[in-house]
């Protein structure tokens, strides 16, 4: 989903938003239609039950609040009234004995993993292979894995929606993994592809891929435009206008209006066909152009994707199966003399003069370390008796991978006297490891290095470390505690995003960049500190962190601009103080958290974005910047605690529905520079009173919508109706 998250997505649909529905639609229907498909076994009646289900659900979209919500909503009633057709089935019924295999699923729960980016991976007919083993279950245990794997239903939620207890959804859980899971290991068998993939996410895999189990393409489209009748009929959203449709000629329109009828009709059909035919004749020239140019990009784009794709089948290769006594791998580094050279040594006792197989360059370039500029060709190796697979260039090593069977290891500093000064791209990615010691050589943790390593709790990086790649970190759940040195400069995007079970981190002062969304879904983060020596931060930093409480930043911070979203739904989240040098408070910035109540800005501040402040309903006190110069549309909807405001002088435009639904707002004040007030810029605000000079726009606008004016009637009406806006 885009950054305007779930929330706005669902007040969006409220309004009738054509695309928000749409979103909400398409994000939904695939698991709704799996779901009731298995349990009516017809797919007439399956759609039936969800055009009725898509109806019920966006007219009460006003209970919702995520996705997941609507997801839940949608089956909750589909199910129920599946439930009640003929012939009459009972969708509770598990089978007898879940409860004593629940104790198992609850010691073991899964940890599911996204697998869609390894190469080979569009194999439907292995997607349908697995749900079709899913399909011999009993229906009760098929609906519980269904809302488990794909809607993501928790089992107490599943159990509300079967009418049962967690209990008897935790055991039918277990008892479904112990029915389907060796005969998804032997669907997987030994291809490529899935080497080391788990069968459970395999699951969850097959339920985006399937292609036996879904409506063809065109059959969705027709359901969709039915669903959109319906919609338009429930009252949901307003029927599309027709660019044909035409008014009707009013029936007392004087008869010297209408013009006579034109001369030389067969002339002008010969000549509009004509023209016709060259301008059709034209739309093909140009169709046919354009066609072959997007067919040469999609064929150079094909091949570099493939070329990757064979890079990261090898390197997977090398990472996963060390017992091979030969393993190539191919590392491009873009030299301008010499080309590449891969050599794999078999023994420490090699003949100097066996020869070396030459490799062309690839067509992909790797990013070349921060550390070094090599000028020399760089080797992949792994020795037979070394668990640790690497790259060379000028005598420096880079980790690529690790085959040992340890989860505790220890990195060394050095191997064949040759120094280890950082850890490759993907060395580690869902390894289950549970810690990790880093020696004092290492400069670069390159990018997804330790993703999905969901064992590890704790992490003590290196002093002397400079960059942390992107995706670094990603995805390790179980992290707790992380230790970053003095030394560190650099933290890329999404390095830290998902490790839900991180508390507190502190950044050193020698950090000067924080990448987008490199803490987002970090749940369990409480604080955090930026220090002065950050001079860049990207978008989505804290995207979704609820428990975050407390972001200081330094008086003297050098930061000059805060990232899109960069709070975005952090709902825990207090104060903040804007840093003196930031001029623009950006879209989204502080969205949806809803329990702070004071905000400090700078002077500096000219600008406050779209939604910057949306659904903040804990503000109440909020004091403008002297330099500010527009308040962009949305900036503060929906904080209904705010009760009164003055804009500066010097401020221009008050954008669409900037102060909307902001239902505590009593007065506002707003001076005679303001030249535009948008739609709806103050809708909902019922209890309002403006206070303005005479004459100006403000006072035009509360005219216009009948909002009281301090002092004066507001019934006073204006001859120029471009004013009443």
């Amino acid at each position: 989903m885009n950054q305007r998250g779930i929330w706005q997505l669902l007040l969006m649909a409220r309004e009738g938003d054509r695309h928000a529905i749409d979103e909400l639609f398409y994000s939904s229907f695939r698991p709704a239609f799996l779901i009731l498909s298995s349990v009516t076994g017809d797919r007439k009646v399956s759609l039936d039950l969800l055009a009725e289900g898509y109806v019920q659900t966006f007219q009460n979209l006003d209970t919702l609040e995520t996705g997941r919500d609507f997801a839940l909503a949608l089956n909750r009633f589909t199910l129920g009234r599946a439930a009640s057709l003929p012939p009459e089935k009972d969708l509770s019924l598990l089978p007898d004995g879940c409860e004593s295999a629940a104790e198992a699923f609850r010691e073991a729960p899964p940890m599911l993993h996204d697998f869609d980016t390894l190469p080979a991976m569009n194999l439907s007919s292995k997607a349908d292979g697995i749900l079709c083993a899913l399909q011999k279950l009993p229906l009760a245990q098929q609906i519980c894995a269904y809302l488990f794997y794909y809607v993501e239903a928790d089992p107490e939620t599943i159990a509300d929606i079967l009418k049962t207890t967690p209990d008897k959804v935790c055991g039918a859980l277990q008892q479904t993994r112990d029915a389907v899971l060796p005969q998804i290991e032997e669907l997987l068998g030994n291809t490529a592809a899935f080497r080391g993939t788990d069968a459970e996410s395999a699951i969850l895999w097959a339920l985006r891929r399937t292609t036996k189990f879904v409506p063809a393409p065109g059959e969705i489209e027709t359901f969709y435009q039915m669903l959109i009748e319906k919609l338009v009929a429930a009252e949901v959203m307003e029927a599309p206008i027709s660019e044909e449709e035409e008014p009707k000629p009013d029936d007392d329109i004087p008869l010297r209006d209408i013009a006579p009828p034109k001369e030389h009709t067969v002339l002008r059909t010969i000549f509009s066909l004509r023209t016709l035919i060259i301008v059709l004749a034209l739309l093909v020239v140009i169709g046919l152009f354009v066609g072959m140019k997007q067919l040469h990009t999609y064929n150079a784009r094909r091949s570099r994707l493939e070329t990757h794709a064979e890079r990261t089948t090898l390197s997977l290769t090398a990472t996963m199966f060390p017992s091979e006594r030969y393993i190539f791998s191919t590392e491009y580094e873009a030299p301008t003399e010499a080309p590449t050279e891969t050599t794999t040594e078999a023994s420490t006792t090699a003949s100097p003069t066996e020869p070396v197989t030459e490799t062309a360059p690839s067509t992909t370039e790797k990013p070349t370390p921060t550390f070094t500029e090599p000028t020399v060709p760089v080797i992949t190796t792994t020795k037979p008796n070394t668990e640790f697979s690497y790259t060379e260039s000028a005598n420096l090593l880079t980790i690529t991978g690790y085959s040992g069977t340890k989860t505790a290891i220890t990195i060394p500093d050095k191997i064949d006297g040759k120094t280890v000064v950082a850890i490759g791209e993907n060395a580690f990615f869902n390894a289950s490891i549970t810690s990790v010691k880093f020696p004092t050589t290492i400069r670069t943790i390159g990018k997804n290095a330790f993703r999905s390593c969901t064992s590890m709790q704790s992490v003590s990086l290196p002093s002397g470390l400079t960059t942390i790649d992107s995706d670094a970190f990603r995805g390790c759940t179980g992290l707790k505690t992380v230790s970053l040195p003095s030394s560190l400069k650099q933290i890329g995007s999404q390095a830290f995003s998902g490790c839900s079970a991180l508390a507190g981190v502190t950044l050193p002062t020698s950090l000067t960049t924080i990448g987008d969304w490199a803490f987002a879904y970090c749940t369990n983060l409480s604080s955090i500190a930026i220090p002065a020596s950050v001079t860049t931060v990207g978008n989505s930093v804290f995207y979704e962190c609820k428990s975050l409480g407390r972001c200081a930043v330094e008086n003297s911070s050098r930061l000059k601009a805060l990232g899109d979203a960069m709070f975005f739904d952090c709902t825990s989240l207090k104060s903040f103080t804007i840093p003196s040098q930031v001029k623009v408070v950006p879209n989204n910035c502080f969205a949806g958290c809803r329990s702070m109540t004071s905000i400090a800005l700078s002077t500096s501040i000219t600008t406050i974005g779209q939604n910057a402040f949306s659904d903040c309903i804990s503000l109440k006190d909020f004091s403008f910047s002297r330099n500010l110069q527009k308040i962009d549309s949305g900036a503060f909807s929906g904080c209904s605690s705010l009760k009164s405001m003055t804009i500066p002088s010097g401020t221009t435009t008050i954008g669409d529905s900037a102060f909307s639904d902001c239902t505590g707002l009593r007065s506002v004040t707003i001076p005679a520079s303001v030249t535009q007030i948008g739609v709806k810029a103050f809708s909902g605000c019922d209890d309002l009173v403006i206070s303005c000079p005479s004459g100006s726009a403000a006072e035009k606008y509360a005219i216009a919508n009948h909002i009281e004016i301090e002092g004066r009637s507001s019934s006073t009406t204006y001859s120029d109706d471009k004013n009443n806006v």
